[in-house]
């Protein structure tokens, strides 16, 4: 009788970074953890593993305990220990360029050659984020196997080697299945043996088998300190090794000879709610509009053609953007510091690109992929997006040091415009009905576009319901013209029926929380001229509270000024308005700050205003 192949078993640690950690949380990571798996492997030669290190956690670890390093180099030597490869940044890979992947993975692979002196076979990715269009990038790079979770192949054999082809590239896959993951309650012998008895029950006669257990850092120190970790190692030497070999991935293929062909549908570990990453960003809104502003950068990047120092220093900061926690996270900071690299990229590729004299740019495409063109106004001091839907400014990026001003998860951004009757008004007034009115959430046709003007004109229609119920047919045209430092906007209602209109005329525009120290206070004060006597009025806005509005009449100009970056914004409209603003809160992460008219207009008559914009940035300090 043939004797039955042995199950290898292999350990991975995967170690997690964050943008957000600082030295001091590092340390503490490092004392709890770190220090711990190094001592658990040099010490006990016989147990073995393959670790993954994100990059910015590497570089961490060598500058402030180059003995860590000096310690898993002599264990890489004795192949001991294997370090996988992967995005630099722990970008999700599927969703940026093929250059930028094969330069993350190049980039990490780089520096764990030059610390460890090895380079890895093997990749592990970001949550498990998966794509077959990967392969092609993965095999260029070096990569023979990658690591993805089961949830990608429910009806496979977790065990058996595959290997997955595309467009002529082959990488062999391990599959990490949930149930072979310690939960603690479990003694070793019987985890041991439920993955025996589980490789056993599948079919698979005549392959090798692998079971691959993935654990992280914040697990490891339990099946440390309990003995868990030691006692799992010396069962499988000892009492079963006659059925387990320890081995780790590299080992493992180099020996096996034959694999088992799979295509492995695009998918991500379990936990976020969606089938696959393009599904997942279709679901969180906040995340999409990162991911459509990451793209436009890398776009921009990939057609200039300037200096190369600064191109250079544009496409690092475009990878630092790329880090998945920003995209798969529901952290506004995060996201912020993601939008501060890409503004940092844009301002490289501004600097490298011609004579280096920036000259302000309008294009239109469809920015977002819905469909619908986008108009881009990339001007000297900021970049904003118009879209068609409510002909409103939904991304705006300052050049100066920030970030996006509208980063709101209600997807309310700058001049977005509103009819309302005297209900609806008083309910907004107050707080309590922020509702869709007409033309919020309009599609608005393009009327006129002149990028060499830089000017972009949309219309659009809607019904207005008075106080009566009387619904009228009514149009509004919104023009955008913009310059370096903000934007000219006129807003032309027209009451498209033969009866009288009465109502109110309100743009809305919506600033996100940049304070990220002091999050639930309100970082935004208000300068305001107002009154028939053109009176003065300057506010530190508290943090909401029992008065979640309030409202400036009369109002000439007004200056709302983030305080934590020093940035303004300046309306002035062409006629007096009443300013409503409600301040953050803790419900709420946005501030507002809304322009009312009243509107009286007869059967096909239209009227008119004027909304002058600019951002004024801190100067620079001699």
């Amino acid at each position: 009788m043939k004797k039955p192949k042995k199950l290898n078993v292999s350990l991975s640690l995967k170690f997690k970074y964050s943008a957000l950690q600082k030295p001091s949380d590092l340390e503490k990571v490092y004392q709890a953890v770190y220090k711990n798996v190094a001592a658990f492997f040099y010490q006990n030669p016989s147990c073995r593993a393959s670790v993954f290190f994100p990059g910015q956690l590497l570089l961490w670890l060598e500058g402030a305990h180059p003995e860590f390093t000096k310690i898993f180099t002599k264990m890489v030597a004795k192949r001991q220990v294997e370090v996988l490869g992967g995005g630099f940044y722990e970008p999700l890979l599927p969703t940026v360029f093929p250059i930028d992947r094969s330069g993350q993975i190049e980039f990490l692979t780089s520096e764990l050659r030059r610390i460890f002196g090895k380079r890895p076979r093997g990749i592990m990715l970001c949550a498990s984020v998966w794509d077959n269009s990967l392969i092609p990038s993965l095999h260029n790079c070096g990569m023979e196997y990658a690591f993805v979770n089961s949830s990608l192949v429910p009806d496979k054999n977790p065990f058996l080697p595959y290997i997955s082809n595309e467009k002529g590239a082959s990488v062999k896959i391990v599959v990490q299945d949930e149930s072979f993951v310690p939960d603690g309650s479990e003694s070793p012998r019987d985890f041991l043996d439920r993955i025996l008895k589980k490789s056993c029950s599948l079919p698979g006669d005549g392959f090798e088998r692998i079971a691959s257990i993935q654990i992280d850092e914040e697990q490891f120190p339990a099946m440390f300190d309990s003995g868990w970790m030691q006692e799992m190692f010396s069962l499988a030497r000892g009492e079963f090794s006659d059925r387990i070999e320890v081995t780790v991935p590299v080992d493992f293929f180099s020996e096996c000879d034959d694999f088992v062909q799979c295509y492995v549908p695009s998918g991500m570990a379990v936990g976020y709610g969606a089938g696959n990453i393009f599904d997942f960003l279709l679901s969180h809104q906040r995340s999409k509009a990162l991911y459509n502003r990451m793209l436009h950068i890398s776009m921009l990047l990939s057609q200039c053609r300037g200096d190369k120092g600064r191109r250079n220093s544009a496409r690092d900061s475009l990878w630092v953007s790329q880090s998945g926690e920003a995209y798969l996270g529901r952290s506004a900071r995060m996201r912020q510091l993601a939008y501060r690299n890409l503004v940092e990229a844009e301002k490289m590729i501004r600097d490298a690109s011609g004579d280096g004299l920036y000259r302000d740019t309008t294009t239109r495409y469809d920015y977002d992929g819905d469909g619908h063109d986008e108009y881009i106004f990339s001007m000297g001091h900021f970049c904003a997006c118009v879209s068609p839907r409510g002909a409103q400014i939904f991304e705006f990026d300052v050049m100066k040091n920030s970030g996006n001003y509208v980063d709101n998860d209600d997807g309310r951004g700058f001049f977005l415009s509103y009819i309302m009757n005297d209900a609806e008004f008083f309910a907004y007034r107050s707080a309590s009905g922020r509702t869709d009115g007409v033309f919020s959430n309009c599609l608005f046709d393009e009327v006129d576009f002149n990028g060499q003007r830089n000017e972009a004109k949309l219309l659009g229609m809607g019904e207005f319901t008075d106080d009566d119920g009387n619904v009228q047919p009514v149009s509004i045209i919104k023009k955008y013209v913009a310059n370096s430092n903000g934007f000219m906007v006129q807003f032309i209602v027209k009451n498209e029926s033969q009866f009288a209109l009465k109502g109110r005329l309100v743009v809305e525009s919506n600033f996100t929380q940049m304070d990220f120290i002091n999050p639930e206070s309100n970082s935004y004060s208000v300068e305001a001229i107002h009154g028939s006597d053109c009176s003065s009025e300057k506010m530190t806005i508290s943090d909401g509270g029992d008065e979640p509005s309030f409202t400036l009449p009369d109002v000439s100009f007004v200056q709302i000024t983030d305080t934590f970056n020093d940035i303004s914004f300046v309306y002035e409209p062409n006629e007096n308005c009443d300013v409503i603003f409600m301040p953050i809160s803790r419900q709420n992460g946005t501030f507002v700050a809304s322009l009312c008219w009243n509107v009286d207009l007869t059967g096909g008559l239209e009227m008119e205003k004027t909304v002058n914009f600019a951002i004024i940035t801190p100067k620079k300090r001699r």
